[in-house]
C-alpha cells in the first residue's frame, strides 16, 4: 500500500516491521479475542497447525491498522470499514509514537 499524507509525505506499507505502523484490537473486541485464544490453546487434541491458523484468523479479523507520518506526525487509524481516518497531533514533536 502507498498513501499520501496531507503534508505531502508518502507513507509506504510494502514490507514488515515498519516503525510507523501498528496493529490494534479495539477494547470492545479484546475479551472475545482472548477467550478464543484460550479456547484454541485448550483444544490440545486438535491439529496444532490448524489451531494456529484459526487463532491468526481471529486476530486478523479483529485487528485494525494505525500509521503515523514520519514527517508531520499525523496519525491515520483504520475504521471498521477499512478507511483510514486522519488525526492531527497537538504538536509534531512525537513523530515516532509507534516505534518500539
Amino acid at each position: 500500500m502507498k498513501m499520501k499524507c496531507n503534508c505531502g509525505n508518502t507513507i509506504l506499507d510494502i514490507t514488515d516491521a515498519l516503525s510507523y505502523k501498528a496493529h490494534y484490537i479495539p477494547d470492545e473486541d479484546w475479551h472475545e479475542v482472548m477467550e478464543k485464544i484460550d479456547g484454541y490453546i485448550e483444544e490440545r487434541n486438535q491439529d496444532k497447525g490448524k489451531l494456529c491458523m484459526e487463532m491468526r484468523k481471529t486476530i486478523i479479523e479483529k485487528t485494525r491498522l494505525i500509521y503515523q507520518c514520519t514527517n508531520c506526525g499525523k496519525i491515520y487509524i483504520e475504521d471498521k470499514e477499512g478507511n483510514l481516518i486522519e488525526f492531527n497531533p497537538l504538536n509534531n514533536k512525537n513523530r515516532d509514537m509507534l516505534k518500539k
